[in-house]
C-alpha cells in the first residue's frame, strides 16, 4: 500500500505544474462573482431593512438586509455597500418556506440599549432570523441577523410527515415569545404548534391540532404574554371559513376554540394579524364580501366579530408593522387605506389614505407598500411604484405618529431591470419634522437598487446568479477591429499608418516591459483578441429576462439587455444557445438564443433572439434597449444542434415533431440539404401511454415540399418497465488528435468513436414513495440506430437518480452514491466509474468507428474497460476540458459539495490501472497502481480558498494556446479560470530568465560584430601567405 501511495504521490508532484495555482496568480487567471440569488415572489421574502441594536456594552447600532431567494439561499446584504454579510445555501431539497426576523420585538419589548449605568443584557438575547425549510418546515434553524451564525438547528417532524400545500408558505409560521424570553413558536404542517428554547434549540411543549385529519389547515400565529393563538380555515364549497384555538403561552394547553362566522374568498392574502403593546392583545384582520373584519384575540376567545368602517377593501397587506398595530388595506379601485390599532377604542379602525394610490395604467404601475421603524421606534409607511408620466420611481413616506407625509422620485432604468416589483424602506428622523429615508428597489429582474433620495448608492444585479444558456464567443483580431470602422482608401491607409506613428515609442516601451515581465497581463479596453486566446466574451442568457456579455478576463458585465416580449407578457425561459459567426468568419460575431415564452393561460411557444455578440446591437435595430425576438413555432423546443460545416445552420425540433433551421435563408437552406437526409436524432417518447419514459426514439428528417419537415421515426429503443429517463447527455463534437493509445508490446487500442452516441441514465424505483431504494442505469446508446452499446446498473439514494457524468471522445465518467444496500461488507458513500470505449474485442482490432456506415455491424464491435474509485464528497457538476487540437491530456473538471471545483487529472482516472506491483508493461505505458480512494491534493483544487457556492454547470473552451482551456463554473456563483492539463508547453514558464537571454542574445550578437572582421581578415592573410 505504502507502495501505491507513492506512486500517486509522485505522478500528483510530476504534474505539480499543471496543477498548482501559485498564489501570485490568484485574481489573475481567474474570478470569482458571488450572489445570493433572484428574489422570492412572496411579500414574507422581500429583502427588508433590519436594524439591530447594541447587544453588548460599547457596540454600535447596525443595520442589516435579510432575504430568501429562489436559489435556496438565506442571506444578509450590507445596507453600505451592497457586499454580502453572509449566506447560508440549502440542498435543493431542503426548500426555505418562512422566514421572520426578531428585531421588532427586540425594539418594542426589549430592555434598550445597554450602557454604562444599565448594562445588563437582554434576556432575549441578540436579533435573530428564523427560517423553516423542508416539506411542511420540518427544520427550524435560528441565525444570528448581523452574522449569520447559527444558534440552533432543530428537527419539527420528518419530510415523510409533511403536508404539501401551494403555496408551500401557507402551512406555516414562525413568531417569536414577546415576554422576556428568547423562545420561538413555530407553526408546521398546518397543525402542529411548537415552542423552542431560543438559545439551545429544545422543545418547551408541542400542540397538535385534534383537527389535522380534517379539512381545517392552520395558516399564522399571533402571540400574547399570556396566550399563542393559532388562526387557519375550513374549506367550504365556495369559500374558507375562520377557525382560531387559542394556547397557554407557558404550557401549550388549549385554552378556547372558536369557528369565526365569515365568508373568506382568499385565505392567503386576506388574512394577517396585528397588536398593539398598550393593550397587550392580537387582532387578526381578514376581508370578505367586499369589507375588512377584525377579531380580538383573548385567552377565552370571547369577543365577536367587528366590521372596519369607512369603505370596502378586498385585500389587507402586512407591511412588517404588525407589532406596531399596522397594516394596509386594498379597496376595489386600488387605493390603499392605513388601518391601525385604536388604542382607545380597542379595535382596528381606518387611518390616513394614501392620495392617488387608486389603479390607473396610464399614469403609475401598481403600487407596492412597506413599512419600518426608526431607533425610537415610530414606524412609518411607504409606498413605491413607477410614474409613466415623469418616467422616474416614487416613493410617499408617511410618518405615522404625527400624520406628514414625505416624498422622492428616483430615475429607476425600466429599459435596463424592467418594472418595479418590490420596494422597502429605512427612516430616521435625526431631528423634529425631518425624515431621512433611503429605499430598496426589487426589480423584475432580480435587481436590487438602493436610493437615498434621487441618488443611486448601490445597484447589484442578481440576474447572473440565474444564468440557464451560456457561451463562449472567440474575439476577432485587433487588425479587424479597426476595420470595422468602414472601408478606407489606400491614401487613408498611408496616413493612418503614419499617424500612428506618434505611439511608437510608447509600444516599444510597453513591449520592452511585457517581454521582460514574469507573467503574462492581460489588457482592459476595447475588445480584441490577445496572441494566446485567453480574452472572449462570455453570452449568459438568465431566466430573470436579460442577457449579458461578460469579459471572460475578469468577469465585468460588457453589456447587458432585456429580453423583449409581446403585450401578452409571460415568462421567458432561454433553454439553447449558439454561435452563428464566428470571428473567423466576421469582425462581428454573431449568436442566437432560443427562449421558451410562457403567456398566460397560452401554450408555450420558442422565440429566437439574434443579435451582435460584442455589443448586444441586432441589425437594423441599432441603439433599442431590449432585444427583439422572432417567433419561431408554437410549441416547445424538444431539441437542437448544430450542422457541421458552414454556414452554421441550427436544426430545431419542436413539440410535434417538425424540423426546422435557423437561420431561415437561401444559403443556409443548401446546406440543409447537403446534409439534410443523413440527419439523426433521438428523444425520448412522449406520448400518453404507459410505455411514455420508458422508450427513446431515432428520427431522421427526410427533405420534402413543405417546410418545416416532418420527422420520420426510424427505431424504437425499450428500457425495462417503471425503467424511467432521467437526463440524457450527447458527446461533443471535438477535435480528435489520436484515434488510438499504444499500450505495451507496441500494440494499439483503437478509440471507439462513434459520432451519434448519447449517454441516458435511466431511474427504476424499487418502492411507492420516494424514500425508498431505487436503482439507476448508465446507458451508452448509438443514436443512429438503437443499440445499447453499454449499460451498467447502479444504486442509488432516494428518487430520481442523482447522476452527474461528463462525456468526451471515447472517455465517460460518471458519479453517484452508493448506499451499499447489497451486503455487509459493502461501504456506503460516493463513487467514480470512468471507462473507455475500444473498438473491436481488443488491441490492433481496428473498425474505424468514425467513419463506418451506422448500419455496419462493425458499430457493436466495441468493448468497454472501466474500473470505480471512492470519492470523498459530492459531486455536483463535472465536465472535461477542451482545447485547439485535442492534443492536450484532458482533465475532469469536477464541482464538489464543498464548493470548490478541482482540475482532476485523467491519469488518476484511468480505467487501465492495475492492482499490485506495477509490471514492466505497466511501466511502459506510464500506468500508476490503482488505488480506490481519489486523493485530496489542495493542488488541483483550481478554486483555491474561493467558495464557489450552487455550481449547476460547468462549460469550457479552447484558448489559442493548445495547453489552456478556459473553464466556467455558474450556478449561483459564477468562477472562471484557466488551467493546463498539461502544463504550458507552448508557453515559457514564469521562471524563464527573459533579461538573461536578452543579454546573451546581445552579446553573441555584439562577438560577432566583432570577431566576423577578425576572422576574415585572417582567412584572407591565409590565402596570400599560405
Amino acid at each position: 500500500m505504502r507502495v501505491l501511495r507513492s506512486a500517486v504521490v509522485a505522478v500528483l508532484a510530476a504534474a505539480h505544474g499543471a496543477l498548482a495555482l501559485h498564489a501570485e496568480d490568484a485574481g489573475k487567471v481567474d474570478w470569482h462573482k458571488s450572489f445570493i440569488g433572484l428574489p422570492l415572489p412572496g411579500r414574507e421574502f422581500t429583502p427588508n431593512f433590519h436594524r439591530v441594536p447594541p447587544f453588548r456594552f460599547k457596540q454600535s447600532w447596525k443595520s442589516v438586509i435579510i432575504t430568501a431567494t429562489q436559489a435556496n439561499v438565506l442571506a444578509g446584504i450590507n445596507p453600505a455597500d451592497s457586499a454580502i454579510v453572509w449566506r447560508r445555501t440549502y440542498e435543493q431539497d431542503d426548500v426555505i418556506v418562512n422566514m421572520k426576523c426578531n428585531d421588532d420585538v427586540v425594539a418594542l419589548y426589549g430592555r434598550g440599549e445597554p450602557t454604562a449605568e444599565n448594562s445588563e443584557l437582554d434576556p432575549r438575547g441578540p436579533v435573530v432570523v428564523a427560517a423553516l425549510s423542508g416539506p411542511g418546515g420540518a427544520t427550524l434553524r435560528v441565525f444570528e441577523a448581523t452574522t449569520g451564525l447559527l444558534t440552533f438547528e432543530a428537527r419539527m417532524h420528518t419530510p415523510g410527515e409533511a403536508l404539501l400545500t401551494q403555496p408551500i408558505t401557507l402551512s406555516n409560521d414562525i413568531a417569536f415569545a414577546i415576554e422576556e424570553s428568547p423562545d420561538v413558536f413555530v407553526l408546521t404542517n398546518g397543525a402542529s404548534v411548537t415552542r423552542v428554547h431560543g438559545f439551545f434549540g429544545t422543545k418547551t411543549w408541542r400542540w397538535n391540532s385534534p383537527d389535522a385529519a380534517s379539512s381545517v389547515l392552520y395558516t399564522k400565529l399571533a402571540t400574547s404574554t399570556a396566550a399563542v393563538y393559532v388562526i387557519g380555515f375550513v374549506k367550504s364549497i365556495r369559500s374558507y371559513t375562520l377557525q382560531v384555538v387559542a394556547l397557554d403561552a407557558k404550557t401549550g394547553v388549549e385554552l378556547a376554540s372558536i369557528n369565526v362566522p365569515s365568508d373568506i374568498a382568499d385565505a392567503q392574502d386576506s388574512i394577517v394579524t396585528v397588536s398593539l403593546k398598550a393593550i397587550g392583545i392580537p387582532f387578526v384582520v381578514w376581508t370578505q364580501d367586499g369589507k375588512a373584519m377584525s377579531l380580538a384575540l383573548t385567552p377565552e376567545l370571547d369577543a365577536k366579530p367587528q366590521v372596519v368602517a369607512d369603505g370596502k377593501f378586498v385585500r389587507v397587506l402586512d407591511v412588517n408593522l404588525e407589532l406596531s398595530g399596522l397594516v394596509v388595506g386594498i379597496r376595489p379601485d386600488g387605493s390603499a387605506q392605513l388601518l391601525r390599532v385604536d388604542e382607545a377604542k380597542r379595535t382596528v379602525v381606518t387611518s390616513f389614505e394614501f392620495p392617488m394610490s387608486a389603479t390607473n395604467p396610464r399614469q403609475y404601475s401598481e403600487s407596492d407598500y412597506a413599512g419600518t421603524m426608526d431607533r425610537q421606534t415610530r414606524p412609518y409607511v411607504a409606498r413605491t411604484f413607477w410614474t409613466n408620466a415623469q418616467h422616474v420611481g416614487a416613493t410617499h413616506v408617511l410618518s405615522t405618529h404625527d400624520g406628514r407625509i414625505s416624498g422622492t422620485g428616483f430615475r429607476f432604468d425600466t429599459l435596463a431591470h424592467g418594472f418595479i416589483a418590490r420596494g422597502s424602506i429605512d427612516c430616521a428622523s435625526p431631528e423634529p419634522n425631518v425624515v431621512v429615508s433611503r429605499t430598496l428597489v426589487t426589480s423584475s429582474t432580480g435587481a436590487l437598487q438602493l436610493w437615498q433620495a434621487e441618488k443611486l448608492v448601490w445597484d447589484r444585479d442578481e440576474g447572473l446568479s440565474a444564468a440557464s444558456a451560456v457561451e463562449y464567443v472567440d474575439l476577432p483580431e485587433r487588425k479587424a477591429v479597426v476595420a470595422r470602422t468602414g472601408a478606407e482608401s489606400f491614401d487613408e491607409r498611408i496616413a493612418r499608418h503614419i499617424g500612428g506613428l506618434k505611439d511608437l515609442p510608447n509600444y516599444i516601451v510597453a513591449w520592452s516591459q511585457r517581454f521582460l515581465a514574469n507573467t503574462y497581463v492581460l489588457e482592459s479596453g476595447e475588445l480584441w483578441r490577445d496572441p494566446f486566446g485567453f480574452r472572449k466574451v462570455i453570452v449568459v442568457a438568465s431566466r430573470s429576462g436579460k442577457v449579458y456579455a461578460l469579459d471572460s478576463t475578469n468577469g465585468n458585465v460588457v453589456w447587458s439587455k432585456l429580453l423583449g416580449t409581446d403585450a401578452r407578457g409571460g415568462v421567458l425561459e432561454p433553454v439553447r444557445m449558439f454561435v452563428l459567426k464566428t470571428a473567423a468568419e466576421t469582425s462581428s460575431p454573431e449568436i442566437v438564443v432560443f427562449v421558451q415564452h410562457h403567456p398566460p393561460g397560452e401554450p408555450s411557444e420558442t422565440v429566437a433572439y439574434h443579435f451582435n455578440a460584442l455589443d448586444g446591437e441586432q441589425e437594423g435595430m441599432k441603439g433599442v434597449a431590449a432585444l427583439s425576438g422572432m417567433l419561431l413555432f408554437k410549441s416547445p423546443l424538444r431539441d437542437a444542434y448544430l450542422l457541421p460545416g458552414t454556414p452554421r445552420v441550427v436544426v430545431l425540433v419542436d413539440g410535434d415533431l417538425k424540423v426546422h433551421m435557423y437561420p431561415q435563408s437561401e444559403d443556409a437552406g443548401i446546406a440543409f440539404a447537403k446534409v439534410g437526409e443523413s440527419l439523426r436524432f433521438a428523444l425520448p417518447a412522449t406520448s400518453s401511454l404507459e410505455t411514455a419514459h420508458q422508450q427513446i426514439v431515432g428520427y431522421a428528417s427526410p427533405l420534402s415540399q413543405v417546410y418545416p419537415f416532418q420527422a420520420q421515426e426510424l427505431w424504437r429503443t425499450a428500457f425495462a418497465p417503471g425503467e424511467e429517463i432521467v437526463s440524457v447527455v450527447k458527446r461533443p463534437h471535438e477535435p480528435i488528435a489520436s484515434f488510438g493509445k499504444v499500450v505495451a508490446g507496441k500494440k494499439t487500442l483503437y478509440r471507439y468513436l462513434n459520432p451519434h452516441l448519447l449517454a441516458v441514465v435511466t431511474s427504476t424505483r424499487s418502492g411507492p414513495v420516494p424514500s425508498n431504494s431505487s436503482s439507476c442505469a448508465v446507458n451508452i446508446v448509438d443514436g443512429a440506430k438503437g443499440t445499447i452499446v453499454y449499460r451498467a446498473q447502479v444504486a442509488a439514494r432516494g428518487a430520481p437518480c442523482d447522476v452527474k457524468l461528463a462525456f468526451a471522445q471515447n472517455w465517460l465518467t460518471y458519479h453517484y452514491y452508493d448506499p451499499a444496500n447489497d451486503g455487509q461488507d459493502a461501504a456506503k458513500g460516493y463513487r467514480f466509474v470512468t471507462l473507455e470505449l475500444y473498438e473491436g474485442h481488443g488491441p490492433d482490432d481496428k473498425s474505424s468507428s468514425p467513419d463506418v456506415s451506422a448500419y455496419s455491424y462493425d458499430t457493436v464491435r466495441v468493448h468497454a474497460v472501466e474500473n470505480s474509485f471512492v470519492s470523498t464528497s459530492r459531486v455536483v457538476a463535472l465536465a472535461t476540458t477542451t482545447t485547439k487540437y485535442g492534443i492536450t491530456t484532458r482533465n475532469l473538471i469536477v464541482a464538489n459539495s464543498k464548493n470548490q471545483l478541482v482540475s482532476m487529472p485523467r491519469r488518476l482516472l484511468d480505467p487501465r490501472r492495475h492492482k499490485g506491483k506495477p509490471t514492466s508493461a505497466d511501466q511502459e505505458e506510464g500506468l500508476i497502481p490503482y488505488e480506490p480512494l481519489v486523493p485530496e491534493d489542495p493542488r488541483m483544487i483550481i478554486s483555491h480558498n474561493y467558495q464557489v457556492h450552487g455550481v449547476r454547470h460547468i462549460v469550457t473552451s479552447p484558448a489559442l494556446l493548445e495547453s489552456t482551456s478556459l473553464v466556467l463554473a455558474y450556478g449561483l456563483d459564477l468562477f472562471a479560470s484557466r488551467v493546463t492539463p498539461s502544463g504550458t508547453f507552448d508557453l515559457l514558464s514564469e521562471s524563464f530568465n527573459k533579461p538573461q537571454l536578452a543579454l546573451t542574445v546581445c552579446g553573441l550578437l555584439v562577438a560577432i560584430i566583432i570577431v566576423k572582421p577578425i576572422a576574415r581578415n585572417k582567412l584572407l592573410r591565409q590565402k596570400w601567405y599560405g
